[in-house]
């Protein structure tokens, strides 16, 4: 088969036009399969922070859990080991000024270490001295080894 003239042309026009469709339907898939995999990865990050979402409401579950726990236990418990007594004073009402950010600023502007939390239980200790009788004292300053005096 032989073609000349305008038939030639217009069979080479029309397969320039073919492939620049095909370039442009290939750019067009590629863009829709980044959208699809950005979808893909939307949904996959959804489902990772619905999962912290429940982990988290778990966790603070459990943290009121422990916290009802504790607060049927005892006000103040006294621990004697040996000569120390110690304290642990802790008030629930105290909670309540801390559930917001502005209670805890001037609870905290309020104490006298800028660094400590006032959130913490007080823990008092106390000690028992025992004072040794003078001549106990004598005698162990004559034990101990007199240093030579310079002769100057």
């Amino acid at each position: 088969m032989y073609v000349e003239g305008p038939a030639l042309l217009f069979i080479v026009v029309g397969a320039m036009i073919s492939v620049l469709l095909v370039k442009r339907a290939t750019k067009t898939a590629a863009k829709l399969a980044e959208i699809e995999k950005e979808k893909y990865v939307n949904q996959l990050q959804e489902k990772i922070i619905e999962r912290k979402r429940k982990e988290l409401t778990e966790m603070r579950r459990k943290i009121k859990e422990q916290e009802a726990e504790e607060a049927r236990k005892p006000k103040e418990e006294i621990k004697e080991e040996g000569n120390t007594k110690v304290s642990n004073r802790y008030d629930d009402n105290q909670d309540d000024e801390y559930k917001t950010l502005d209670g805890y600023l001037l609870q905290n502007q309020k104490s006298s270490n800028i660094f400590e939390d006032p959130r913490e239980p007080d823990f008092k200790v106390e000690f028992e001295t025992k004072i040794a009788p003078r001549e106990e004292f004598k005698s162990k300053e004559s034990e101990r080894p007199q240093l030579e005096s310079d002769p100057e």
